[in-house]
């Protein structure tokens, strides 16, 4: 893995591809990674939620994960259009992350580190 300084990561949308670059800068050099897959990461550690590839997207995709005391966390996703999923605009939310308006509406603020984490980047 390459070693990054969270402090120097900048975000912006690239239109054409219609997802999120993330610019990493080392101490020696710089890379620019194309990250597709944000809206399945968790906004604070960068860690993958739902797998879902573009061929698998069905009406309904729910993965649940739960405790033998029967409480437990349940994600579904529900049909949805293109748009959804391509990120509108993005805000830096000073020395935390950025934050990413969606197609849906939704705005979710990511930190840097989890950034870092799905562009594959140590920190």
């Amino acid at each position: 893995k390459w070693e990054v300084s969270l402090n120097s990561l900048a975000l912006s949308i690239d239109e054409s591809e219609r997802a999120l670059v993330v610019r990493l800068f080392s101490e020696k050099s710089a890379k620019q990674i194309l990250v597709k897959d944000l809206r399945s990461r968790d906004p604070k550690t960068g860690e993958i939620l739902l797998n879902l590839s573009e061929n698998s997207k069905t009406k309904q995709n729910s993965s649940s994960m739960g405790s033998s005391c029967g409480s437990g966390i349940h994600v579904s996703r529900h049909q949805h259009n293109d748009h959804e999923e391509v990120p509108r605009s993005i805000t830096r939310k000073g020395n935390y992350g950025y934050a990413v308006e969606w197609g849906d509406d939704a705005t979710i603020i990511y930190s840097f580190y989890s950034l870092a984490k799905s562009a594959e980047a140590s920190v």
